[in-house]
């Protein structure tokens, strides 16, 4: 009974190449996992910092940290509202009764307050968004 190695001779180069892959990409994370992982950590130290006290703690780094935070962190907020609304998008599609009724209530509590907000004295509008009559 033959083996399968046997009828195909670039299998083992195949498995060969594959594990010359995976010792090249080990090496390579062993080497730059730590130095990436430290610079996150410090990263996420300096936000902190600079959240709580203002960019009195950054010291002589002060005149590059608050382009590279907003920076840092509007990618961060980007990146998060696209996959929220892309899991959202998802659920919506297999139960759209479930999503509707509180997407429809967080609509009425924006369209109350708009309405709030730009003055409309009407109790119509007011109460058709779902919000409180004016007095």
């Amino acid at each position: 009974m033959s083996n399968d190695l046997d009828n195909n001779p670039s299998r083992p180069l195949t498995i060969l190449a594959w594990a010359v892959l995976v010792a090249v990409i080990g090496t390579v994370l062993y080497y730059v996992l730590p130095v990436v992982l430290k610079a996150i950590g410090t990263a996420g130290g300096l936000f902190i910092a600079v959240s709580t006290t203002g960019l009195a703690t950054a010291g002589v780094v002060g005149s590059w940290v608050a382009p590279v935070a907003t920076i840092g962190v509007a990618t961060l907020a980007v990146t998060g509202a696209g996959v929220a609304v892309k899991h959202v998008s998802d659920s919506v599609r297999d139960k759209p009764y479930e999503w509707g009724l509180p997407l429809l209530g967080v609509f009425a509590g924006f369209a109350s307050t708009l309405a709030k907000d730009t003055g409309l004295d009407s109790n119509v509008i007011s109460g058709c968004s779902a919000g409180s009559p004016r007095y």
